[in-house]
């Protein structure tokens, strides 16, 4: 049995556009999916440009293991603010 088969929960997340992606922001994304490893099946974060007035928003698309699923906006206003999570 292969060590993936052994897990208690499997979550898989897809990052769109990840070439675009600044790597502080993702990270912090990436930090907030763990949350939901017990409960969910696929997180989607798509990651859009930078705007010119350096704002950037990913969107993060959580669906559960029981079904259903919540879109997530993640914001970051300045590349020295933190970011804003809003569902």
């Amino acid at each position: 049995m292969a060590d993936a088969d052994k897990l208690l929960s499997r979550m898989n997340i897809t990052i769109v556009s990840v070439a675009l992606a600044d790597p502080k922001m993702l990270a912090d994304v990436l930090t907030r999916c763990a949350r939901y490893h017990d409960e969910a099946k696929q997180i989607t974060i798509t990651v859009n440009e930078q705007d010119r007035d350096e704002s950037c928003m990913y969107i993060m698309r959580v669906e559960y293991i029981n079904g259903g699923e919540i879109t997530i906006g993640a914001l970051r206003r300045t590349p020295a603010s933190i970011v804003e999570y809003h569902s």
